[in-house]
């Protein structure tokens, strides 16, 4: 699923940006709608699935999604061979494709190389800690996969240092707003992706849950989504009109308010528990509709100005470093998590008002790390818009 997801996820964002031209008042919906589309099975899936693996056991939930994704792939297969996408997508060069490498063209290398990856990740996920020490210090401790992951980040680094020294003065700006979105989009999704963990824990210990298993509240945020794709394409569109639609320094910093916002409204909860520390359902619904709102004013935003932002040349890198920063998101969650985890041998003998105290704690830093990255942002929006140029 990891080296599967590695070939998906880029692609398919780097793919849709080429279906508009530069300045295209359509993309940033164009990204929208696509985004929606994603939403639907995410929406569909932590309810059926999960229903399936509390009910029936979780291979049939696994088998499920294995279903879904085949189904996706078969529709995207009879879509190219009736000519949907054109010429959009192909690669820049066959020649170059072509090309032998150590015996092998450049083309079977890449699923050649997949394949072998498959092996090497499994064993590199069971591997146990991992301490680094030089010079009588530790200077890592952790898990390997955190460990070359770190490594990684370092050469990414490296490499745009070089990049930046080889393109244009205005490229060098619109690739530091690329950088600038992704560091954003980072603590944005590091608080986000709370959802599938900190927040499902909190849905089953401490919310008064209504038409749901905790599992299920995680189709929550991709309901709203596929709700508020369409009117917020829309809205763009409108927007672009009538000169009003903001730049897009302003909606990052609106989605990191709005997040801040979010968790203060769970931070918040915690005054209307009843006796056994039960929240109402309401107060989760109300936080995962400002997350989507937040999310919509960043995410599709964000991947529709990184393939307009980038040299042609770097779209896929780039793109690749955008995801990136979404696992480094998931290492952020880890240990927020971490934090805010419920200090007890056996769960089920805890105080629900006990647990509840450490989550409210725990919403109300969030928050207010969220509103003062979002003024901050805020205040830099005018100075940063200026590295975009033209791009809106």
């Amino acid at each position: 699923m990891i080296v599967g997801n590695g070939f998906f996820k880029p692609n398919i964002s780097s793919f849709v940006g080429t279906l508009y031209e530069k300045g295209d008042v359509r993309r940033d919906s164009g990204f929208t709608i696509f985004y929606m589309g994603i939403n639907v099975g995410a929406a569909v899936a932590p309810i059926l699935c999960g229903w399936l693996g509390a009910t029936y056991g979780w291979h049939y939930g696994f088998g499920a999604a294995g279903i879904g994704m085949l189904t996706g792939l078969i529709v995207f297969w009879k879509g190219s061979k009736n000519g949907v996408f054109g010429d959009h997508g192909l690669p820049p060069s066959e020649e170059a494709l072509n090309e032998n490498v150590f015996g092998l063209k450049k083309k079977h290398w890449v699923p050649v190389a997949a394949v072998l990856l498959v092996p090497i990740i499994a064993y590199l996920i069971q591997f146990g800690d991992f301490v680094l020490e030089a010079f009588g210090s530790v200077m890592f401790e952790g898990t390997i996969v955190s460990f070359i992951f770190n490594i990684l980040v370092l050469c990414v680094l490296v490499y745009l240092i070089w990049t930046f020294t080889k393109v244009s003065g205005k490229e060098r700006g619109q690739l530091f707003m690329v950088l600038y979105m992704t560091l954003l989009m980072t603590v944005f999704w590091a608080f986000y992706e709370l959802t599938g963990s900190l927040l499902t824990l909190f849905a089953d210990r401490n919310v008064a849950l209504v038409g749901f298993t905790a599992a299920g509240t995680n189709g929550i945020t991709a309901i709203f989504v596929v709700l508020l794709a369409i009117p917020f394409s829309a809205m763009w569109i409108a927007l672009k009109k009538k000169n009003l639609n903001p730049r897009t320094p302003y909606k990052f910093a609106i989605g990191l308010l709005l997040i801040g916002v979010g968790f203060y409204v769970l931070a918040l909860s915690g005054g209307f528990a009843n006796a056994e520390g039960k929240v109402p359902m309401m107060f989760l619904v109300v936080a995962y509709f400002l997350l989507v709102v937040g999310e919509l004013n960043m995410s599709p935003v964000g991947l529709s100005k990184i393939t307009e932002l980038t040299p042609k040349k770097l779209v896929g890198f780039m793109m690749g470093i955008w995801f990136m920063a979404v696992a480094y998101a998931f290492n952020i969650g880890g240990w927020i998590g971490r934090s805010m985890a419920i200090n007890t041998d056996d769960i089920e003998s805890a105080s629900g008002l006990d647990s509840l105290a450490v989550y409210v704690e725990g919403f109300e830093k969030i928050g207010t790390f969220g509103l003062g990255l979002g003024l901050v942002a805020l205040v830099l929006a005018p100075f940063l818009k200026k590295l975009m140029h033209e791009v809106h």
